[in-house]
C-alpha cells in the first residue's frame, strides 16, 4: 500500500513540476517575443503583395500585373 502511495505521490509531483516548467517557459518566451503590430495600412499592403506581388508606395499603388 506504500507503494502504490509513492507512486501516486511521485506522478503528482511530476506532473505538477512538468506545469511549472511549461509556464515559467511560456513567460520567458513572453518576455523575449517583440510585439507585433500591424494597422490597417500594414495588413492591406500585406495582402496586396501576396496575391499579385502589387504594393503601396505614398499612396500609390504599384501593381506587377502581366494581364
Amino acid at each position: 500500500m506504500t507503494y502504490l502511495k509513492r507512486n501516486i505521490l511521485n506522478s503528482v509531483q511530476n506532473t505538477l513540476l512538468a506545469i511549472i516548467a511549461i509556464c515559467l517557459c511560456l513567460i520567458v518566451i513572453k518576455l523575449y517575443t517583440p510585439a507585433l503590430y500591424a494597422d490597417d495600412y500594414n495588413i492591406i499592403n500585406r495582402v496586396l503583395f501576396c496575391i499579385d506581388g502589387s504594393t503601396i508606395s505614398n499612396g500609390r499603388l504599384s501593381t506587377y500585373c502581366n494581364g
